[in-house]
């Protein structure tokens, strides 16, 4: 069984963090981040 960590194909790495990206995007997540982000930034 392969680690949380490892992937199993290594060339499917970059396909795989555009799906997580794509999906948090889909979700909203990656504008919450942002926005936290902007917040510790600015020391809101």
């Amino acid at each position: 069984m392969a680690n949380k960590s490892n992937i199993a194909v290594p060339e499917a790495r970059e396909a795989l963090e555009r799906f997580k990206m794509e999906a948090a995007s889909d979700v909203g997540f990656q504008s919450h981040l942002e926005k936290l982000k902007s917040q510790i930034l600015c020391g809101f």
